[in-house]
């Protein structure tokens, strides 16, 4: 009977304490937390199952509002390794009430710090010369639902100015009896350096199994290091941040009917690492910030895991450090990604998932890059296939996506194909300007007619323009004749035909008398040749010399334009019966009215893509 007592009233005390967690944690204010730090005579100080609560008489010194904490020239130095159990600390960062309490503020950390299965802490402009971690796991999220029923204490975690020299990591694994943590953590403003005792220099390590969302804004990083982001739950959002010389891997999966994914602004300088198995119209990703291009995550690893890297692999450790190692990036991107089927089947996914979510949000400028970037490894995979199999087919396919590339960006740019044409024509028309052609009447007829033209002018008394005058003699008596005839006909015509064809003979006159005049205007010294003295003959020459020039380069400009003009109806097929050159230029001619039937078909395929797109 005794030891039925005995069993029922320890059976009694072990169900009122498991009712009761709260029993099992000691609550301690910041101040008092920071004062046992310091009285502790071990190099490590270590506190399991607590909560740090905001005392607001004493806990002046941890608060976000605090001016004064924040410029203080001198922070509160902490000279021991921490680590913190299941330790809670209380703050005010979504309710914002009691003036931003319970922060860690203007603190200078100089050992490691490790918090485990701890969702509630706040930092600030702090500074940890060694790594700072994060991990949770096990039964950590059933225990967090219980610590959120006080109302003080929330699951966010706030890090905020402050600067890293050793990495931060964060690992939180919620995958217990189904649960999903809420927990948000937000990185806004800090500077992270790459851990020094690894191999591949993490700066920055977020893992999250079934756990709530990264929130990542304004953080740089100074010195190339690799940062991981992987998250699996309610969400990751990515913004303005400034990798520089960085690698990064940033994996996601949504569990979540309300996960938010953003990744927009930030500067990559290296390619990144991507792994986004599904991609809704409520995501957001800006491509323009993969400057340096992007992997997917899955054909990386599968490429790792295979056999293909046997002669590199050696200095492989693990799959993390194949994302730092130049040689095994390189290969993967100038060999494997294209040569190894599976990884390219995998990229080739990938890619096509990025495009289907840029055309369901009408995006068409990203949707064409990725376009571009598929059709890209498309035409290497080619290649690959025609050195391993030289047949005509596969040979057609990989040049025929060559020249879809270079003319139009596979179709997703008219106006590089209007560009190129322009090009080809230009190109032709050049070659036409130094033959002869039925349409041109320039050639070395006209030339020898400007010499003899200038001759007779040396030669004569009279001025240049009566000579113009007399060449034009015969075009300007039939003018004349026109007139004249009119003028008989005046009684005999009605008044409108009259005036219709006397400002007909004014327009025929115009060009003669504007050249007559401006001739007459230049006309300076009369008088042969032999009769000027030096100094005129100077003049003369140069008056001579320069008319010479202004008429060959308007013979030149007219014989421009024909080859112009021929090029133009070669390469658009309008057709004009027989063709008005000769010699080797006539077979150029239906050269060239090929390519432009061949370009013209492609333009208008991919302008009518456009279109319809």
């Amino acid at each position: 009977m005794r030891n039925t007592i005995i069993l029922f009233l320890l059976f009694t005390t072990s169900t009122i304490l498991s009712q009761n967690k709260d029993f099992f944690y000691k609550e301690y204010s910041y101040t008092e937390l920071f004062d046992m730090i310091n009285t502790e005579k071990n190099a490590v100080f270590k506190l399991k199952n607590a909560f740090i609560k905001y005392d607001l008489t004493i806990d002046t010194l941890f608060t976000a509002s605090n001016t004064e904490i924040l410029q203080r020239e001198k922070k509160l130095i902490v000279d021991k390794e921490l680590q913190f159990e299941n330790v809670h600390f209380q703050n005010h960062v979504l309710t914002k009430k009691d003036n931003d309490s319970g922060y860690l503020s203007n603190i200078h950390f100089k050992k490691k710090v490790s918090i485990r299965n701890s969702a509630s802490i706040a930092i600030i402009n702090c500074e940890f010369d060694d790594i700072l971690s994060f991990i949770g796991s096990g039964n950590f999220c059933n225990e967090l639902e219980t610590i959120k029923q006080n109302e003080n204490i929330n699951d966010y975690i706030k890090i905020e100015n402050s600067v890293f020299k050793n990495g931060l990591k964060i690992f939180y694994n919620c995958n217990y009896q189904n649960n999903n943590s809420n927990t948000v953590i937000s990185l806004e403003k800090n500077i992270f350096y790459p851990n020094k005792d690894e191999y591949i220099g993490t700066s920055l390590g977020l893992i999250g199994r079934k756990f709530g969302s990264y929130h990542i804004y304004e953080n740089s990083f100074p010195i190339a290091s690799f940062v991981n982001i992987d998250n699996n739950a309610n969400g990751i959002i990515l913004i303005d941040n400034n990798f520089k010389e960085s690698i990064v891997s940033l994996s996601y999966e949504n569990n979540s009917e309300n996960g938010k994914f953003e990744i927009s602004g930030n500067k990559f300088n290296k390619t990144i690492f991507l792994g986004i198995p599904e991609l809704s119209q409520t995501n957001i990703i800006s491509i323009k910030q993969f400057t340096k291009g992007f992997i997917s995550i899955e054909a990386f690893q599968t490429a790792v895991e295979s056999s293909y890297y046997s002669k590199i692999k050696d200095s492989i450790k693990n799959h993390f450090n194949a994302y730092t190692n130049k040689l095994f990036v390189q290969k993967y991107k100038n060999n494997a990604v294209f040569e190894i089927e599976k990884v390219f089947e995998l990229e080739i996914s990938f890619l096509g998932r990025l495009y289907d979510y840029y055309k369901s949000r009408h995006n068409n400028r990203s949707a064409n890059k990725v376009y571009i970037r598929l059709k890209n490894l498309e035409t290497e995979r080619l290649a690959f296939e025609y050195q391993k199999k030289s047949t005509f087919k596969n040979y057609f396919s990989w040049k025929i996506n060559q020249f879809l590339s270079i003319f139009s960006d596979y179709g997703t740019e008219p106006a590089k194909a209007i560009i190129f044409s322009v090009q080809v024509i230009i190109l032709f028309a050049l070659i036409y300007f130094f033959f002869p052609n039925s349409w041109d009447t320039l050639g070395r007829n006209r030339l020898m007619y400007r010499f003899e033209f200038f001759q007779k002018y040396l030669k004569r008394k009279d001025g240049i323009h009566t000579l113009y005058l007399e060449e034009n003699k015969m075009e300007i008596n039939s003018f004349q004749l026109f007139k004249k005839n009119l003028e008989s006909s005046t009684l005999k015509l009605p008044i409108f035909f009259i005036k219709s064809a006397k400002l007909l003979y004014k327009i025929s006159m115009l060009r003669t008398k504007l050249i007559s005049r401006f001739l007459k205007s230049t006309d300076i010294l009369k008088g042969t040749w032999s009769e000027l003295s030096p100094n005129e003959k100077k003049w003369k020459g140069f008056q001579v010399g320069t008319l010479f020039v202004l008429s060959v380069l308007y013979d030149i400009t007219i014989k421009l334009l024909n080859a112009l003009m021929l090029s133009i109806n070669t390469f658009t097929t309008l057709g004009f019966g027989d063709i008005p050159i000769k010699g080797l230029t006539r077979y150029l001619a239906i050269i060239e009215g090929f390519i432009g039937w061949f370009m013209l078909s492609i333009f208008s395929v991919s302008l009518i893509s456009q279109l319809l797109g």
